[in-house]
Order: C-alpha cells, then sequence, then structure tokens
C-alpha cells in the first residue's frame, strides 16, 4: 500500500514536489479542501489560471505516461496541467490557509481539528493527512509533515 500511495502522489503531482520558489509576489489565499486554493480550482483551464495569478514566473514541461504536462510555478505555489486541466494545486505558502486557519506551520491537530474528514498515517517514512481516497479519478487533499507542522499541501487528482 505505500508504494501505491506514494507512486498515486508522484504521479498525481507530475514531480511538483520539486518545485522551488521563484521570483514574484508571493501567492496568498484560501485553501478550500477538495476543491482548490488561491482561487484555483481542480478542472480549470489554463487561461483561468493566469487570469486569476497572472503569467507564472516559470513554466516546466515534460510528459509521463499519461501524455504531456505543464507546470505553472509562482512564489510558494505550483499548478499542475495533464490535459489542459488543472490536475493538481501545491503550496508550501504559509499564506495560503483553509478557512479554519489551517495551512503550512500547521500542526497534526490543528489539521485533524480544522480539516473535517481528515485522516492520518505514515507511509514510506512521511507522515501526512489528508482528505479523499487514493483512487484512480479521485479528488485528495493532503497535507505533509516535517518535523511535526505542515510543510506543503495539495490538492489533486490521483491519476493512477
Amino acid at each position: 500500500m505505500v508504494v501505491g500511495v506514494r507512486r498515486a502522489l508522484v504521479v498525481a503531482l507530475c514531480a511538483a514536489a520539486a518545485f522551488a520558489p521563484v521570483a514574484g509576489a508571493v501567492i496568498s489565499g484560501t485553501i478550500v479542501p477538495q476543491r482548490g486554493m488561491v482561487r484555483v480550482t481542480l478542472g480549470m483551464h489554463p487561461a483561468k489560471v493566469r487570469s486569476i495569478l497572472g503569467v507564472p514566473p516559470k513554466i516546466r514541461r515534460a510528459s509521463n505516461t499519461f501524455g504531456a504536462y505543464s507546470i505553472y510555478k509562482y512564489r510558494g505555489v505550483a499548478v499542475t496541467f495533464q490535459g489542459g486541466k488543472v490536475v493538481a494545486i501545491e503550496t508550501s505558502s504559509k499564506r495560503v490557509k483553509t478557512a479554519s486557519g489551517v495551512g503550512v506551520g500547521s500542526t497534526e491537530g490543528a489539521v485533524r481539528s480544522g480539516v473535517p474528514g481528515t485522516r492520518c498515517r505514515t507511509d514510506g517514512g512521511v507522515r501526512h493527512c489528508f482528505v479523499g481516497a487514493f483512487l484512480p479519478g479521485k479528488r485528495v487533499t493532503d497535507f505533509f509533515f516535517k518535523k511535526g507542522v505542515v510543510r506543503r499541501v495539495v490538492i489533486g487528482f490521483v491519476l493512477d
């Protein structure tokens, strides 16, 4: 199960986990679990994302088993497109939080109490709390921890 979950996350993110903050204004906004963040939602088209967040300072293009994909990299936020639509949104910014104040820097207890339906576990040495199911086509909101606090939040479709 650990390998399957990890593989699903890697594919869903299209390697976006390695994104580094880039120059430009820091993006801030709200996380809406299972839907989106910073006013970008899953399934949105690139032109709409640009109209909300502006021209991305950096764009990465590559391909995987599912075809070509691109990642719009903003400072603290990355938006992954596959098939012409948003399949994942990721943040490492402390300025992006849920309505209850949960985000990067939050403890596991804060995630559990502030995000309904959250389940937490350790997979392959990585502690995370999530909403959703790691099944193809399903949405997952995942809060990844390092040293007891959230370091990264991902909302995306599981692709495999």
